[in-house]
């Protein structure tokens, strides 16, 4: 291994203590795995030393010179199941060994000898080496148990003092050993493993290398649905790398949008309208050239500037807002279809008509479990999706207080170490910290967009055994993207739900839904919705995450009557809470209303807005779910009291906020004309909301029937 490589201390010092001779390969030989092959073989090296990625290329373009090795080491990144295989299958006899070891830590902390009869999964790290201690730790500095992924923290006597001249460094990356005497310290190394059940050590990758695409977490082996899709590929003769002979992340290129090389078509725009779109999308993607049939998406394009590119579109071409909506731009993200909707060569309401009714579907094969149900408030384990949202938070918070089960909490992240750093987050956002007992919560990594949520076998048997009730809350939230963009995590989420509650023991599911599934339906009362009221499709539902809201709940309307327990509640506006006023601040209202006082104009518009404090929805689903006869209920959770638009405005104003009221048409007409001009615009990401409909009827306010409980 090179000189710069800390390993090659040990090998250095090692082979001379115990009389044996060096061979030091030059620059040139330790990069050419030929060349290193034949020194191998002219000098009968016994003992070898490199990286996995090394070794790999040598095992196949040296195969025939290893013949002297009597051991091998490999260490410096994650070996793989390959090599070993590679290995065995070439050397027989002789012993693989995989070492791990941070520099911080004196070169070496584990060794594992491989086995080539334990291939089956990921290749071990092992134990300690003498005078090394590991622990596994959560973010309470906890050790994690079994199975469970925690992050690595070394010491011992190997421990260094720290970074040169770098004390805010070390204060970070060292800390004290809460498991020793005092004085000593444990080195924080951001790498990620779990325990076998023998007690050896699984490297699961490092904190800080996970992947995302638009806020999707992927891995490499994946195969992705569009949405998903790297937006380019940049090809390379060799990956850089480090000194040491590591991948240099740092030193790798970044994507280019404006470069002709990563347009994906050659068809040039032939028509004026194509030419118009071309010239919009060129200067909106600030691409040198485009093709008619490029994907806007795969162009570097996103929800945000779908919208702002649209409006550029319209108002080139004069175009009302049916002539070319939000939701066809998102369907048909090429410059070849939107000039055949414009111009009318394609027939839309045929072609991609969705039929929600449709999609309100459960498998055959979902049956509810007949055994008796352990009621929610004598559950031992619970298990909560959307615990990060604002409430989420708010209902694990009156779980934790009104139960004594341990919560599993199904989270989107890399590993369950930035899981829990993700809840405890958003805890602290929205300060409740100091209300939680962390001990009692499990942070799991899954999706509600993936098979079984996301979760590993392991995990997903344990908490189908172990769980007796579901809290449903989880949900992707998004005004602006199309219902088959929402689908996977709403829908297909829920049904995954609904599996869960099925498998080996029974669950009674409450599900959070929303009052928004009523939005584009006329009231059957007097007095608006009663709790008994079905949400009824019409054809006026056209907001993607209303429309996967409204078949969710179908799905579970669907499965409560296939005899699955399941109770339904529909939020008003989730408000802030009634003590501390604190507030998600990223929610529709919030946005509006902030919006509005940076545009410094507001639409006269006085509609009713039901709003309920947060605290108070929580311990409603709380409450509610802990009482045997709310099983098969649906419940409206809103406040009696009215409020009105002009009367929340009212307030700001008296607050000393200054801003003009004007008519709905006005404000929309003040909002595009200023909107790019705006920094940190809280409107921009709902654009379209207010601007897809040419004409604005009056508001409707409809009351929602909440008996009193």
């Amino acid at each position: 291994s090179s000189f710069a490589f800390d390993s090659s201390v040990a090998g250095l010092f090692w082979t001379l203590s115990q009389g044996g001779y060096l061979c030091l390969p030059n620059d040139q030989q330790s990069k050419d795995p030929q060349c290193l092959g034949e020194l191998i073989a002219e000098h009968a090296i016994s003992h070898l030393l490199a990286l996995p990625s090394l070794y790999a290329l040598l095992l196949t373009q040296a195969a025939t010179q290893l013949s002297s090795l009597t051991t091998a080491i490999v260490a410096g990144e994650a070996c793989t199941t390959d090599i070993v295989k590679q290995h065995y299958a070439l050397l027989p006899n002789v012993p693989l060994y995989n070492e791990y070891g941070p520099t911080e830590n004196s070169v070496w902390s584990s060794v594992y000898l491989t086995n080539r009869e334990e291939l089956k999964q990921a290749v071990s790290i092992g134990h300690p080496i003498s005078r090394v201690k590991i622990y596994l730790l959560n973010n309470a500095y906890t050790p994690v148990p079994i199975g469970v992924t925690g992050e690595i923290y070394v010491g011992g006597e190997g421990i260094v003092r720290g970074y040169l001249n770098r004390p805010d460094l070390t204060a970070e990356k060292f800390i004290p050993d809460p498991f020793s005497e005092s004085g000593q310290r444990l080195y924080k190394t951001g790498d990620l493993a779990k325990y076998r059940p023998d007690g050896s050590i699984e490297f699961l990758g490092r904190v800080d290398h996970q992947v995302k695409i638009r806020g999707f977490r992927i891995e490499f082996k994946n195969t992705l649905p569009d949405y998903m899709l790297p937006t380019a590929f940049i090809f390379l003769d060799a990956l850089p790398l480090t000194a040491n002979g590591k991948l240099n992340r740092n030193a790798l290129p970044q994507a280019d949008f404006r470069s002709p090389k990563l347009v994906l078509d050659s068809d040039a725009p032939s028509t004026e309208i194509e030419k118009t779109l071309a010239a919009i999308w060129i200067e909106r993607l600030e691409l040198e050239t485009i093709g008619i049939h490029d994907d806007f998406f795969a162009l570097g394009g996103h929800s945000l500037l779908a919208t702002q590119l649209l409006f550029a579109v319209r108002n080139a071409l004069n175009l009302t807002s049916s002539q070319l909506t939000l939701k066809q731009f998102f369907d048909r993200p090429t410059i070849a279809a939107q000039a055949k909707i414009i111009t009318g060569e394609v027939d839309e309401s045929a072609a991609n008509e969705l039929n929600l009714a449709n999609e309100v579907q459960l498998p055959a094969a979902l049956l509810p479990i007949a055994s008796q149900l352990i009621e929610a408030a004598q559950a031992e384990a619970i298990f909560l999706t959307g615990a990060t949202g604002f409430l989420g938070a708010f209902l694990l918070v009156e779980i934790l207080e009104h139960s004594a089960a341990t919560v599993y909490c199904l989270i989107r992240a890399a590993n369950e170490t930035q899981a829990m750093q993700r809840l405890q987050q958003q805890l602290q956002r929205f300060e409740l910290v100091d209300r939680v007992d962390c001990n009692r919560i499990i942070a799991v990594c899954g999706d509600l967009a993936e098979p079984q949520l996301g979760l590993t076998p392991a995990r997903y048997t344990e908490i189908a055994q172990r769980v007796s009730v579901i809290y449903h809350n989880g949900a992707l939230v998004n005004f602006i993207q199309p219902y088959a963009m929402l689908k996977p995590a709403n829908v297909a989420g829920s049904q995954e739900v609904l599996r869960l509650a099925c498998t080996r023991t029974a669950k009674a599911i409450h599900y959070v839904s929303t009052l928004s599934v009523f939005s584009a339906t006329t009231p059957p009362h007097a007095l608006g919705f009663a709790e008994h009221d079905e949400a009824e499709l019409t054809d006026n539902l056209d907001n993607g995450y209303a429309q996967t809201k409204w078949v969710a709940e179908q799905i579970m309307q669907l499965a409560s009557r296939r005899g699955f327990q399941v109770s339904i509640y529909r939020p008003a506006t989730v408000a802030g809470d009634s003590i501390n006023g604190v507030w998600n601040n990223d929610d529709f209202l919030c946005r509006l209303l902030k919006g509005c006082l940076q545009l410094g104009y507001a639409p006269q518009d006085n509609p009713r807005i039901e709003l309920a404090p947060v605290d108070y929805i929580a311990k409603a689903i709380v409450k509610l779910s802990q009482q045997a006869d709310s099983i098969g209920g649906v419940f409206h959770l809103n406040s009696p009291h009215a409020t009105y638009t002009q009367e929340v405005l009212n307030w700001f104003h008296q607050a000393g906020y200054e801003f003009e009221r004007v008519t709905h048409a006005q404000w929309v007409k003040k909002l595009l004309n200023n909107a790019e001009h705006i920094e940190n615009f809280a409107l921009a990401p709902l654009l379209a909301l207010f601007t897809e409909h040419d004409e604005v009827e009056p508001a409707h306010c409809y009351w929602y029937a909440m008996p009193n409980r």
